[in-house]
């Protein structure tokens, strides 16, 4: 991944003929309707982007943590079970048919297991792509949000049927009234930023699905020229830094600590989003078809599991039935202090058999059953 591409890919650069020196007051210019939309619609859907792979993230940890949990828990079960049905079947202390029945039943608790681990491999392993992506992505995506959103402050505040441009500073104590702007005479006027909107009023429908995100990245894969107007009536200026004021290349900067952008006659502001955006397409489609296998792993698996519990009754149920093995539950439980359920028999006395491979092993546990 590209990641430092992300930053450095997303600026605002000035191209044309530029000769000579500013001086004077800034003879800068102003974004038309059009022009803070381009901005505006990109950064609100980078801020998107940011969210929604910050919520798959989440979401996806969330589904796997507790496929894993219950995959930990009932794993000691299954093994415990497995050890119990093998070794009641290797002493026959369970009659033919009660013993297909169980072994039956097993089969099925086994098949429950069987569907977690496979479900588990696939989620693991989508989760490994979302977790690559997200950490970069959301970072990077947001924070390009963020310096394109400051780029339209004041944006809804400013325009009006006359003013079809954005002022995004303003002359502290300006006399322009709520709409006005500092000239920027010659750097000895105080400006303070405007609050930045948290969210952009333009004209595009507002669609925070996966497919609505991607078709408003579409529209910036090619670079997109920001549309300027050189009317200075309502001195509302681009900020920038001071080598692309003066003409040089750079990227803009987060409206609070920078001056005026002074611009040339027929100078151009380019947004370089293709590398960026392309990029970001490609991880955010990595990230929403890992989700999505994530998502259908836990809704296919997830109402088979109580099935577990279901089987594990019946393994009891049948087991009790046979009044040697019921014989020998009573006993254990009386061995107990405060005598512990079934479970608990069942439990600790699995892990004993796991233990004993051997065949005396087997006979001792016959014995024990018997007496």
């Amino acid at each position: 991944m590209k990641v430092i591409s992300l930053f450095l890919a997303v600026c605002l650069t000035v191209f044309g003929i530029v000769t000579g020196t500013v001086e004077g007051q800034p003879s800068g210019k102003a974004m038309t309707l059009k022009g803070a939309e381009t901005l505006c619609n990109l950064s609100h859907a980078l801020r998107v982007v940011s969210a929604e792979i910050l919520k798959k993230h989440q979401n996806a940890t969330g589904m796997v943590d507790k496929f894993r949990e219950w995959r930990h828990r009932h794993g000691v079960k299954g093994r415990t079970w497995k050890a119990i049905v093998q070794g009641l079947e290797k002493i026959g202390v369970v009659n033919g048919s009660e013993m297909k029945n169980v072994k039956k039943t097993y089969v099925e608790m086994e098949k429950v297991m069987n569907n977690m681990d496979n479900a588990l491999q696939v989620m693991d392993a989508s989760f490994l792509d979302i977790v690559r992506v997200s950490y970069h992505v959301v970072n990077a995506s947001l924070s390009i949000g963020q310096v394109l959103r400051d780029l339209v402050v004041l944006f809804e505040k400013t325009k009006d049927e006359e003013s079809k441009w954005c002022c995004l500073v303003k002359e502290a104590g300006s006399s322009g009234g709520e709409n006005g702007c500092g000239s920027g005479g010659e750097g000895n006027c105080k400006y303070e930023a405007a609050e930045a909107p948290n969210k952009c009023n333009m004209s595009f429908t507002e669609d925070n699905s996966d497919d609505g995100i991607l078709s408003v990245l579409k529209k910036y894969t090619a670079n997109r020229e920001v549309e300027l107007t050189a009317d200075n009536s309502t001195k509302c200026w681009i900020m920038g830094t001071e080598k692309v004021a003066n003409g040089g290349p750079g990227s803009f900067i987060v409206g609070t600590t920078g001056g005026f952008v002074t611009y040339k006659k027929d100078s151009a502001v380019i947004l370089k989003s293709s590398d960026m955006v392309r990029e970001l397409i490609k991880n955010y489609t990595l990230v929403r078809r890992g989700y999505e296998s994530i998502t259908k792993q836990y809704r296919d698996v997830q109402p088979t599991l109580t099935s577990f519990a279901k089987h594990e009754n019946k393994l009891k149920e049948l087991l009790t039935q046979s009044p040697i093995v019921r014989r020998y539950f009573k006993e254990s439980g009386k061995k107990r202090k405060g005598g512990e359920d079934e479970d608990d028999v069942i439990d600790e006395e699995g892990f004993k058999m796991r233990k004993q491979h051997a065949i005396i092993g087997l006979i001792f546990f016959a014995e024990m059953l018997v007496m």
